[in-house]
Order: C-alpha cells, then structure tokens, then sequence
C-alpha cells in the first residue's frame, strides 16, 4: 500500500520478535503471541472521527477483549502464536 512502507517494515519486525521470544521461551511455559487489531476500535475516544461510520467497520471493545481472554486461556497444547482481529467491513493488510 503506497505511503504504508514505514508501518509495515514497524509491523514485520515485532512479528518477527514475537516469532523468537516465543521460540526462546516456550521451553519455560511462557506463551508469547501477537495479538494486532487492524482497525480503529470504536469507542468514546474515537467516536468524533468515527461517526457515521458502519460499525462493521470497526474494532469492537468487547471482542478485543474475549481475544485475549482466548489466548490467555490457551492450554500448551494448541498454543496461537498470532492472531490478527479486523472488522468484516474493512480491507485488512496482511
């Protein structure tokens, strides 16, 4: 995406520290994962510049939150290493 090279290069480099801190750590049972949001998430600090917008376009707080709880809860036998959260009415960039 033109003008998105800078964010990019940013975003492949944490996937790439997440990758070797969970490799690092998982033989001491820590679970390491990346857990990115690829939306403007709705809520009262952003509702000024989000109005008007469909809320499928946007990040719910709830949800967010039941992601992490699901990662959280993750027993060491079916470990995410990375999960990418984006609204159904939006491009996400991969």
């Amino acid at each position: 995406m033109p003008g998105k090279g800078l964010w990019a290069a940013g975003a492949f480099a944490t996937r790439a520290l997440v990758q070797a801190a969970a490799q690092e750590l998982r033989t001491e049972g820590i679970h390491v994962a990346l857990l990115a949001v690829d939306a403007t998430i709705e809520s009262p600090k952003t509702a000024a510049y989000t109005r008007g917008q469909s809320p499928e376009a946007l990040a719910d707080m709830n949800e967010i939150a039941s992601a992490v709880a699901f990662l959280v809860q993750q027993g060491a036998r079916a470990l995410t290493h990375e999960l990418v959260l984006t609204p159904a009415g939006e491009r996400w960039v991969p």
